[in-house]
């Protein structure tokens, strides 16, 4: 009778240990990701940490050619003695040497100082040593002024809110002393106040009104 119940716990003890580490490789399963997961998640994490694709006036396209070695070689292994250059124009450089390409000419620094010449007025030696391409220097031109748009747009941007803020602080000020002296909201006074401060406004005169005429208003009601 003992040696069967011995059995009997063995029995149960067995059972109890298969049971834990069932139990135990259930678990695991589930915390640790799959491959698959991992692998998915490691390409996620590499395609987000690449950086944006960026204009190259360099790229061929349909109506740009593609770089010979020669060219591809020149462009990349600047700066480049260049001994004596001849331009259209008649003026002669000497000891000369490249140091920067672009698509629309190259800057030269010779014996007498720097300057940057068009392709069209190099020896035709320099435009094929370069992979000159006129259809690559129009598109070069066109992003230089696109560029150029933009930031003189940021920059008129910029002076626009700094004249507007100008202004509303000046009316403000103005409104809010009014308003402390006992004096009637007088909305004609702000518009000739604004019209005189405007013209000696060094940047944007329109802005600079509009924002006047507000912050006196706004001065006079946060008054107390």
């Amino acid at each position: 009778m003992s040696n069967e119940k011995k059995k009997s716990g063995c029995i149960g003890n067995l059972l109890k240990i298969f049971g834990l580490l069932l139990v135990l490789g259930i678990v695991a399963t589930l915390l640790v990701p799959s491959d698959k997961e991992g692998s998915d998640e490691s390409r996620s994490s590499e395609s987000s940490s690449k950086p944006a694709a960026t204009t190259d006036s360099s790229i061929a396209s349909p109506d740009i050619p593609a770089l010979s070695e020669e060219a591809t070689s020149a462009r990349e292994g600047l700066p480049m003695p260049a001994g004596e250059i001849q331009r259209s124009t008649g003026d002669t450089y000497k000891a000369s040497t490249i140091t920067k390409f672009e698509p629309d000419g190259l800057t030269v620094m010779h014996e007498s100082g720097v300057l940057k010449i068009p392709f069209a007025e190099l020896p035709q030696k320099l435009r094929d040593t370069f992979g000159y391409s006129e259809a690559e220097a129009q598109r070069y031109k066109n992003e230089l002024q696109a560029a150029q748009k933009r930031q003189q747009a940021e920059r008129q941007e910029k002076i626009k809110k700094a004249s507007y803020e100008a202004g509303f602080n000046d009316g403000f000020l103005v409104g809010k002393t009014d308003k402390h002296e006992g004096r009637k909201r007088d909305g004609q006074k702000a518009i000739r106040l604004a019209k005189i401060h405007s013209e000696s406004h060094t940047g944007d005169k329109k802005e600079y009104y509009n924002g006047y005429h507000l912050g006196y208003n706004e001065g006079w009601h946060q008054a107390r």
